[in-house]
């Protein structure tokens, strides 16, 4: 009896069809031979190269080596290779969950894949791994050998392209008469835009094919006209048989020769240059293959068109057009590292362990870092002494911390260091909060009876609006006086209404009004006094 459970009054499921269902979503679609019809790389193991340029001509990965003779092919390859190869500052460090400790396992297998790659030449091998993006896939041969109870990584060899495959899983098959399937661990690889129709990867070269033949055949013919039609030309006039015709063409040869020539008094010489009429139609073509090349493998022309010249916005978007390209080979390359360092890890290590993380280091922006700081110290913070050596690279006898006291020491950010810039205040600023002018001190006794009448005056009226918080925090802001008056003009009306504002005003100009007078009595007396 089939068991299973009947899940309506006419419908039964099996469970051994939910079993099947189940098998079918652990398993992968395999759609070699949708494609096309018969083919007998296909029926041999692997599936055939689907690039067009190769289709058609038959000679594989060797014709997209023959384009690299071409001089703008080379130099943009070069060019582009070389910005990522220069970041030589990069790292492994053990895996890790976020916010966690490394394991002691995950710590020991990164050290032993350091220790496993000091002597391995790795600018090499990350220079030929970069050939991804112009050949589509760039492989490594593994060796290893036995190290007590597990494997060292010996070396690393980078492989041909022609010495590999893709059978219809997207498996690396080696092209020998078995194409016999890779073993793990035996090879690491680098793809550039591999899909699921093409396991190969997208050639930027192949889509150099066109361009570089073109422009070859048109140096070519631009030569040859050139040796026929760029040298004057030596044309004889002779009133004379054939004889004497023969006889001026030999003097005519040898003038080409030593620039000399002896005819007879009825022969006339003369030399035509060819104009150029017809314009500059063979370097116009090789300029236009030249920019087509640049803009396959760099995304652009404009950075390496000598003669050249465009706006400022055009050469920075072509040049963050090439930034995007290197980091984009800068990302393959972490990618190889990373598979590596997964391979390794489980060979080497117990299950569940994490792999070590590749990773480039990129250099301290001191510059960004100087300006962060630079606001932050207007909020008042103050930077020790510690933060200094350790952000900005100082040792402990080449800085000294000022005193803390803002009034004392108004820098609070030292210069970035090789920089002459300084990103401290100028001495003698205004501090709002407390009344004072830079390290000066208020000691006129009638400024201070003002400011006392006024501090009597002002908080009455704000305790009664609840906005003591509010103008702290405005004066606390200004930067200038002229500042303060213009936020005060703008936020008193609102914070106090109309008519407590005009009732402020009011009471204070009346007591500063009788203060003046009191204080110039005062000072009459005084001078009467003295006579």
């Amino acid at each position: 009896m089939t068991e299973g459970i009947w899940i309506s009054p006419t419908e039964f499921l099996s469970f051994s069809d939910t079993e099947h269902e189940r098998a079918g979503l652990l398993s992968e679609l395999n759609g070699s031979g949708i494609l096309g019809g018969f083919d007998p790389y296909s029926w041999l193991g692997i599936l055939p190269d689907p690039d067009p340029v190769l289709q058609k001509t038959g000679d594989g990965i060797k014709a997209l080596r023959a384009l690299t003779s071409d001089d703008k092919v080379l130099s943009c390859i070069q060019n582009r290779k070389l910005g990522t190869l220069k970041k030589r500052d990069f790292a492994f460090t053990p895996g890790a969950k976020k916010g966690l400790e490394a394991t002691p396992d995950a710590v020991r297998v990164c050290e032993a894949l350091e220790k496993d790659l000091e002597n391995v030449d790795l600018y090499n091998i990350m220079s030929q791994m970069l050939d991804a993006p112009y050949y589509g896939t760039a492989f490594s041969e593994l060796i290893w050998e036995p190290n007590g109870g597990s494997l060292r990584l010996k070396e690393i060899k980078p492989r041909p392209a022609e010495w590999f495959g893709f059978d219809g899983f997207h498996r690396p098959v080696l092209r020998n008469n078995e194409n016999e399937p890779i073993q793990f661990g035996k090879l690491v690889m680098a793809r550039h835009f591999h899909d699921a129709v093409n396991p190969y990867g997208l050639r930027l070269l192949s889509r150099c094919f066109w361009p570089v033949a073109i422009k070859k055949g048109g140096i070519k013919f631009w030569t040859i006209l050139c040796e026929r039609f760029g040298i004057p030309w030596v044309i004889g006039k002779v009133n004379g048989d054939e004889t004497a015709r023969r006889s001026a063409v030999s003097q005519l040869t040898a003038m080409v020769q030593n620039a000399v020539a002896v005819v007879s008094n009825n022969t006339e010489v003369d030399i035509h240059t060819l104009d150029n009429k017809g314009g500059n139609i063979h370097s116009d073509l090789i300029r236009m293959c030249d920019t087509a090349i640049a803009r396959v493998l760099h995304g652009q022309s404009i950075t390496n068109e000598g003669g050249k010249t465009g706006t400022f916005a055009e050469s920075k978007t072509s040049f963050d057009a090439l930034g995007d390209f290197r980091e984009a080979d800068e990302h393959l390359i972490i990618t190889f590292w990373q598979e590596l360092a997964w391979i390794y890890t489980k060979i080497n290590a117990p299950e569940g362990t994490l792999s070590p993380t590749f990773k480039y280091i990129d250099p301290e922006d001191y510059e960004s870092r100087a300006k962060i700081d630079e606001a932050v110290s207007k909020t008042g913070a103050k930077f020790t002494k510690v933060y200094y050596t350790r952000n900005y690279g100082y040792k402990d006898d080449e800085i000294e911390v000022g005193s803390s006291s803002p009034e004392e020491n108004p820098a609070s950010v030292p210069p970035q260091k090789g920089n002459k810039g300084d990103v401290s205040k100028d001495e003698g600023a205004s501090d709002f909060s407390t009344g004072k002018k830079g390290n000066e001190e208020t000691d006129d006794p009638d400024q201070i009876a003002l400011d006392e009448m006024l501090d009597g005056i002002i908080p009455e009226a704000a305790d009664a609006h609840g906005i003591t918080k509010a103008l702290s925090e405005i004066i606390n802001q200004a930067e200038s006086f002229e500042e303060l008056h213009t936020r005060l003009e703008e936020a008193l009306p609102e914070l106090m209404g109309s008519e407590g504002m005009e009732e402020v005003l009011t009471r204070a100009m009346f007591a500063a009004d009788l203060w003046g007078r009191f204080t110039t009595s005062s000072a009459l007396s005084q001078g009467e006094g003295t006579k």
